[in-house]
């Protein structure tokens, strides 16, 4: 099971820090694949704040993939991060902010496939 919790969060850090970088460097397209011709100045903003916490989040989940059992602190984080987009994904489409268009669905399934993943793997007697 650590070779599969690494393996996990090296491939879901690695997705949030390719995120971040998206975000950063990229936001107009991002914002686009969202809500189209909505960017502005504080979308870029906001997306590029938002984009540097991805970086730094996947950056070191990497990080703690070589002794996942040490940091289990990240991996609570990865799962509390899968989870939360996920809830945060269905309110923005619940309150008609984005559509649930193969961009937010993919988003979805992408952090609902690693929240499953996550909690299989994770160790369960080692956290007590």
């Amino acid at each position: 099971m650590p070779r599969l919790l690494s393996i996990l969060l090296v491939v879901y850090g690695i997705i949030l820090a390719l995120s971040g970088l998206a975000e950063v460097f990229m936001s107009k397209y991002v914002v686009d694949l969202i809500e189209p011709g909505t960017m502005n100045n504080s979308l870029r903003i906001t997306a590029g704040l938002f984009g540097a916490v991805l970086i730094s989040v996947g950056v070191w989940l990497v990080a703690a993939a070589r002794d996942p059992y040490k940091h289990l602190s990240f991996v609570k984080l990865a799962i509390t991060v899968c989870a939360l987009n996920i809830v945060i994904a269905i309110y923005l489409i619940a309150r008609d902010y984005a559509g649930f268009g193969g961009f937010v669905l993919t988003y979805i399934v992408v952090d609902l496939v690693f929240l499953i993943a996550f909690l299989l793997a994770y160790p369960w007697r080692v956290s007590r």
